[in-house]
Order: structure tokens, then C-alpha cells, then sequence
């Protein structure tokens, strides 16, 4: 298999963020004051800023079960990707 040899233009990355507003998608159905623009991934309906902060949850709650733990040799009590974290900082 070889390269091209020149680089097609209409595959360029776009540069520009999509806000969508959500009262119009939604017709009205929620309140004004929570219709704030909000950063999506292209083509779909998925909040950058939800993806975001239900990850950081997962990173903060996370545990292993006592005996994944033991074997793992870590704290169970703990969240076990904040200690991982830990151990590479």
C-alpha cells in the first residue's frame, strides 16, 4: 500500500467548535435559563462538558472490589485510579 501523493483538501480538520442550543432542538421543553450554548461532538448529540465531567466522577469513585485489590496491591478504601494517578505524579 503506498501514500498518496498530494493531500486532499476536503479532509481537513475543522477548526471550528459546533454550539448548538438546546432549546431549539428540544422546543421549548426545558427552562430558558438552562439553554446555554454547549459544546457537542460533530454529528451527534454527546456534551463535551458532560463526557467530561461524568470521566472525571468515574476517575474520583472508581473502586476495586477486596480481593481485585489485594492482588492489584492497593488501598480498597480508596478510589484506585486517583491512587494509580498518584503513583505516576
Amino acid at each position: 500500500m503506498s501514500t498518496p501523493s498530494r493531500v486532499r483538501s476536503d479532509l481537513g480538520s475543522a477548526r471550528k467548535l459546533r454550539l448548538v442550543n438546546e432549546q431549539d432542538e428540544l422546543e421549548g421543553d426545558i427552562d430558558v435559563n438552562t439553554a446555554d450554548n454547549q459544546v457537542v461532538i460533530w454529528g451527534t448529540d454527546v456534551h463535551v462538558n458532560d463526557c467530561k465531567r461524568r470521566f472525571i466522577s468515574f476517575l474520583k469513585k472508581f473502586h476495586l472490589n477486596v480481593e481485585e485489590a489485594n492482588l492489584e496491591g492497593v488501598d480498597p478504601a480508596k478510589p484506585y485510579y486517583m491512587q494509580k494517578l498518584e503513583e505516576i505524579h
